[in-house]
């Protein structure tokens, strides 16, 4: 039982940090594409 907490757990720390990492670009990305129109 606790090895699938932590193997969920350890998914679950995988993904945000996937997510952490891809959303600067994305925040940056539509900040520059934004800036360039105006």
């Amino acid at each position: 039982m606790w090895q699938y907490i932590i193997h969920l757990l350890s998914d679950f720390c995988f993904l945000i940090s996937a997510i952490a990492m891809t959303l600067p670009d994305k925040i940056v990305y539509r900040y520059s594409t934004t800036h360039k129109a105006h």
